[in-house]
This record gives C-alpha cells, structure tokens and sequence, in this order.
C-alpha cells in the first residue's frame, strides 16, 4: 500500500543482471526493503547467452527469465518489494536495437512476465513519489541518422505523455526511469548524449524547468564499472 502523503519513500532500481548467481545487489536491495524496486532491462540476457542462436524463440526466452526470477535472492527481493520491468536490447532479441530492428516476437514473449500496463512506457504514482518508465528501444529512431529537432529516441507519442504528464504531476518529486543512461562515458553504445543529443537538451530543459525535483535512473551502458 502507498504511504500517505509527506511519509518517506524509498525505492531500489538495476539493470543488466546477468543469469548465474550470487545476485549480491538482490540481497542487498531485499535487506533494504524497499516500497518498490525497477529493474531497467537486460533480464538474464537471453539473446547474448552462447545458445542465443539456437534458442531464437519465445520459450527460450521465457525459459531464461523464469529462471532468473526464480532463483533465491530475487524471490526474496521479490517478498518484500513490488517489482516493475522494463525491457531493453537485450531482452528485445538485437543489441543496441531501434524501431526497425526490435524483434517482435521478445516483445511479445517480455509481455508475460510483467504486470505494467499493456503498452511499453508507463508511470505510477506511490506516495509523493511520481516514476515514469520510458521505452528507448520500440518508438527509437535510428542511432546512425544525423541528429537534429526531428530525431528522437522516444517518439513523438510517448515525448508528449513523457512532458504532459511531468508537467500535471503534484508529486513531490518526479522519477524518469530511462533504460538507456542521459549520459555516459561509454562511447561504443549509442547514448542520448552522443545520438540523441539534441532531444536530451530538449528533455533536460524540461525537467529542469518543473517546480519539483527531477531524479533520472538509468542502467545499460555499465558505466558504474
């Protein structure tokens, strides 16, 4: 149950975990005990797994993040936090995908694993807290064209419900859980800052222009390492 207005909120996010245990960061995040936890995408990395070509298929992928989620540390994290996931490349059946190159059939697979809403970005509201979860994959243009005003990483669908809803949110404070980080020292990937720079202007510009305080969260690059 959310807390009531002016409590604290306190949440976990990670990304990119790959199948063979330990999950040290699950068991840390379980002691925790979160209100919520995000997982940004990369679930067992079901299309990098050395069978990935041979397995090409829904129950393969299915199968590879059954058995990730069922494994002890994730359960636990599981019996104490409500658990939110976003897909990203790796769970969409091609690195580094965009619109075109996303497979559908991961799409549809990553569909049976969740409880989000039925389309790929969404946002929920717990406590004073607002978080909306982007999608950098499905409505991506493609990474390689020049960039400029009419590039854009989310779409111009999911651009609007990104600022519409920030803009009408009263939270306290407002969470953009994006898959791919805003900015990143990792320069082989395709990141807003060296794609999409000019739409990563646009958005920072808007988030600084909110009365509340913005909080991004990313995964994807491993830059942390």
């Amino acid at each position: 149950t959310p807390p009531d207005p002016g409590r604290p909120v306190r949440f976990a996010f990670g990304s990119c975990t790959f199948p063979a245990p330990p999950h040290a960061s699950f068991d840390a995040m379980a002691r925790l005990a979160p209100d919520f936890f995000v997982h940004l995408g990369d679930l067992g990395y079901p299309h990098s797994h050395r069978h990935a070509a041979a397995t090409a298929s829904p129950d393969a992928y299915e199968d590879r993040w059954a058995r990730l989620l069922a494994q002890p540390s994730f359960r636990r994290l599981q019996g104490v936090a409500p658990i939110v996931l976003a897909a990203d490349d790796h769970d969409l059946g091609k690195n580094n995908c965009w619109a075109r190159t996303c497979l559908p059939w991961p799409q549809a697979a990553f569909a049976t694993i969740h409880a989000n809403p039925d389309r790929s970005f969404c946002s929920f509201r717990w406590g004073d807290v607002e978080l909306f979860l982007l999608d950098v994959r499905r409505s991506s243009d493609d990474p390689d064209l020049p960039d400029g005003s009419s590039k854009s990483r989310l779409g111009a669908e999911q651009k609007r419900w990104l600022l519409r809803g920030m803009a009408a949110s009263d939270a306290g404070l407002l969470v953009v859980a994006s898959p791919s980080p805003l900015r990143t020292r990792v320069t082989e990937d395709p990141s807003w800052e060296a794609a999409f720079a000019h739409e990563r202007q646009e958005l920072l510009a808007s988030f600084l222009d909110r009365p509340q305080r913005v909080v991004i969260v990313s995964g994807d690059a491993h830059g942390t390492r």
